[in-house]
């Protein structure tokens, strides 16, 4: 076995080559001169240069490292002080016989040498590295990733003192220092430091996808995104962990970002005050919204020349709001990813500011990228779908209405129309819970049969009518209780009208829109609308509506869901409100009533031009709520370039502190203007109609309470009626039939139409009332025939025959075997035999 050789580098302080002393001739010559060919120097070995701030704190005379050739056998070493862990001399005598081992005193690099392999470049497969085992082609590529085990990083910026692990990330960080911008882009206006950005750029004019995912077939236009598409959607991997506690996170900057919460660190600091922040976004939008504060505060006759000198501030706080780092976000592991791309606050600059006639400022500003990640007021909190109560609870289409309709308000229902029946001394009506459930499936029905026009006996009728009708109760049954149905305590009404104009049906409406926002959590859309339930009963509160298709009817300030069209929250509108803030507009105060138990969860909600506002804009999303929605244009709020007409299928783009202002020419001679706090860049389609983002959004969820209100009318259960609080009870069926007929399909997880959903309803309904009809039809069957046969003596005076074949003779003999009165005409002639029998 042939010992270990060592060899000793030195290098002098001001000198930069790296020589070695060798024994013997022969040492140098089994050695080989491969390090002056690798250009061993302290540069290629990622050492400081001398006079560099980590040099300074070596030692006079830096003893760089010791090198272990082996041959034969185990690694040996010669009595010194090794430089080597007891783990790093077990993975070296791992390595095959072909390699030497080095280590550094002070900046830790180590280098693995080939021994047998001399000048072959060409033929070289590859060198594993001592700690990782990844291949390299050559030595100098080794340095660079032997650095990630020793997090060393010993490039340095003069300018900001941050550091990295490679040359040309150093240079590539040193132009963000400088606004030189060679590279235009020949579509836009838009520059850039590197070519690099601009080929990246010009792939989101001509929409290039050249990466594709193996998975699923996705493509994007940058390496670095599929990447991460990678990672997050099939790997569902988390590498980079928190040592401080147990939190996994998928990007190394999630980590970072995360590590600052243990420790309060608070980087960024603001330029013009002592405030300090966590993240540069914090920073960012900061000083913008002090820019803006300071631009609304400029008097008309200082306008123009502050309000220039303003925004090119803040302008120049946009290139600066760079991370220190440029366009490029560098990880600590030193792996040629690709960069990311720049945010467009960095190439977007405001080149004029209209001022509305209430003082806001308006920044033009160009169409940008598509929104990307979403803000802090669009991260949904809570997943959508029926609550827990809700799931506990069904398991079949009655359950589901009983979610909505609960027992206890069956109960006030039944006890106020049995009041009512008293009070008019109606001895015979004696209403049952099963009667008063039975009834509302025969009004549902009817609603099914589309027979809100028909007369009330057609459904009762051999030709026209239903069996079911038949079968659950009779005509005069189902007219009592509609007569008289009551929601309300009649002794105590005129009391409560004086302070609240819906207290006729007040308590069943309040109840049901509250148990219907308590089973179910909408989803991150949300349409805030109105609807017209059809009725002109007198009311104090009627409305009329042109744009409707009935006119006439009572209005509903409805939210309903954008996916699912579920009935979220209702109020009805009952003219001036004395309740409401003085000074806050009608439709803001509608607004939030509406969003009020939705609030805070990171939700989007889509209105029309009566409700769109900025200052309502501003509240929700103070509420973590964004807002988009077509904006009035004789609105204070609106800037005056909005009635100004453009080139058709043009657009313009405007800013209002965190408010975004499309105006878009759909039309020759009509634009619409469109708000939104959802939408921090607006971008375009590639379409003919080059239709803004913000545009497709509103044309994609404006029809959530118009669809509801349209499927309502479909099945409805409305018919004629003089009462007002019964036509509201009407539309409370309505609704409820939408909302349980979504809450069954997600909670059962099946499909079903909602017509055979409502059937299935009605039957269920029904079915107590007709079992127990069945059983007294029989009872009185069997008691009317036990009557006759007791008193068979014929009746002293002449009557009408009762078989109705004749023209209605009259007589005294009855049938031997029904023991009904019977004409000469409808008797058998043998013997008093009715025809039938």
């Amino acid at each position: 076995m042939l010992p270990a050789r060592q060899t000793t580098w030195e290098h002098a302080v001001g000198t930069q080559t790296l020589r070695p002393n060798f024994k013997s001739e022969e040492d140098c010559d089994a050695f080989g001169d491969r390090s002056s060919q690798r250009g061993a120097t302290s540069e290629s070995l990622g050492v400081d240069a001398p006079g560099s701030s980590l040099m300074s704190s070596h030692s006079e005379e830096l003893k760089f490292l010791s090198v272990y050739v082996k041959r034969e056998g185990p690694l040996a070493t010669d009595g010194h002080d090794t430089l080597f862990t007891a783990s790093e001399v077990e993975a070296l005598n791992s390595l095959s016989a072909d390699h030497s081992v080095a280590k550094s005193l002070n900046c830790s690099v180590q280098l693995v040498h080939l021994e047998e392999l001399t000048g072959h470049r060409g033929g070289r497969k590859g060198r594993p590295g001592v700690l990782c085992g990844k291949v390299f082609p050559n030595d100098a590529n080794m340095i660079v990733p032997m650095r990630t085990h020793n997090d060393e990083k010993p490039y340095r910026c003069d300018q900001c003192m941050k550091r990295f692990q490679r040359q040309c990330l150093l240079k590539r960080h040193m132009m963000t220092h400088f606004a030189e911008k060679p590279y235009k882009c020949h579509q836009c206006t838009k520059r850039f430091s590197w070519i690099s950005y601009l080929k990246r750029h010009m792939m989101t004019h001509f929409e290039e996808t050249p990466y594709m995912c193996d998975q699923c077939a996705k493509r994007f236009s940058l390496k670095g995104v599929l990447k991460i598409h990678m990672r997050r959607a099939h790997s569902g991997k988390k590498p980079y962990r928190c040592d401080l506690c147990t939190k996994h996170f998928e990007q190394q900057w999630d980590l970072k970002r995360h590590i600052r919460t243990h420790f309060g660190e608070k980087p960024y600091q603001c330029g013009n005050c002592t405030k300090r922040f966590s993240r540069k976004i914090n920073l960012m939008r900061g000083q913008g919204q002090q820019i803006l504060a300071e631009l609304q505060s400029i008097s008309e006759g200082e306008s123009d020349g502050e309000a220039e000198e303003l925004a090119c501030e803040l302008e120049s706080d946009d290139e600066r709001a760079d991370d220190g780092s440029g366009a490029v976000k560098e990880s600590d592991s030193g792996s040629e990813s690709e960069p990311e791309a720049t945010t467009s606050m960095e190439e977007t600059s405001p080149s004029m500011q209209e001022k509305a006639r209430d003082g806001t400022i308006w920044i033009e500003q160009p169409p940008g990228r598509s929104r990307g990640r979403a803000t802090e007021a669009n991260v949904m909190r809570e997943p959508p779908g029926p609550t827990p109560r809700a799931k506990e609870n069904i398991t079949d289409p009655l359950s589901s209405l009983l979610c909505l309709l609960d027992t206890e308000m069956w109960e006030q229902i039944l006890k106020y129309t049995q009041a009512e029946a008293d009070r008019n001394n109606a001895h015979m009506f004696n209403a049952t819970m099963d009667q008063l459930k039975a009834f509302v499936g025969l009004v549902y029905l009817r609603g099914i049969a589309g027979g809100k026009n028909l007369k009330l006996e057609d459904f009762w009728s051999a030709e026209m009518g239903n069996p079911v009708f038949k079968e659950t109760m009779c005509r005069q049954n189902f007219r009592d209780i509609m007569r008289y149905l009551r929601f309300d305590d009649k002794s105590t009404r005129a009391a409560r009208l004086l302070e609240d104009k819906f207290a006729m049906i007040s308590e069943t409406f309040d109840r049901f829109v509250k148990n219907s926002t308590a089973s179910y959590t909408p989803g991150e859309n949300i349409t805030v609308g109105e609807q017209l339930f059809p009725t002109k009963a007198r009311c104090r509160f009627t409305q009329y509506m042109a744009n409707k298709p009935d006119k006439f009817g009572i209005k509903f300030w409805v939210a309903a869901d954008v996916e699912t069209k579920y009935m979220l929250n209702a109020h009805p509108y009952l003219g001036k409100d004395n309740s409401r803030p003085s000074g806050q507009r009608l439709s803001d105060n509608v607004a939030l009533r509406l969003m009020e138990p939705f609030l805070e969860k990171g939700r989007n909600v889509t209105t029309d031009d009566y409700f769109t506002s900025l200052p309502l804009a501003n509240t929700l999303l103070a509420h973590k709520t964004t807002i988009v929605g077509p904006m009035n244009r004789i609105r204070r709020e609106m800037p005056p370039c909005t009635k100004a007409q453009m080139e058709r299928f043009s657009s313009k783009v405007l800013r209002a502190g965190e408010a975004t202002l499309t105006i878009y020419q759909g039309k020759p001679r009509k634009n619409v203007s469109l708000l939104s706090t959802m939408h921090q860049t607006v971008s375009t389609d590639k379409g003919p109609k080059k239709m803004p983002e913000t545009v497709s959004h509103y044309n994609s969820t404006k029809y959530g309470v118009d669809v509801m209100d349209q499927m309502a009318r479909l099945y409805s259960v409305k018919g004629g009626t003089r009462r007002w609080p019964v036509a509201v009870f009407y539309n409370i069926l309505d609704l409820a039939a939408i909302n349980a007929h979504i809450l069954y399909k997600q909670c059962m997880g099946v499909h079903m139409t909602r017509k055979r959903f409502i059937l299935e309803l009605v039957k269920q309904l029904c079915a107590p009332q007709r079992m127990a009809r069945t059983a007294s039809l029989v009872a009185a069957s069997v008691a009317r025939r036990r009557l006759l046969i007791e008193t068979p003596s014929p009746p002293t005076k002449r009557k009408k025959c009762q078989v109705g074949r004749c023209s209605g003779n009259k007589t005294s003999d009855v049938c031997e075997s029904c023991r009904r009165l019977v004409c000469g005409k409808c008797t058998e002639p043998s013997k008093i035999i009715c025809c039938e029998c």
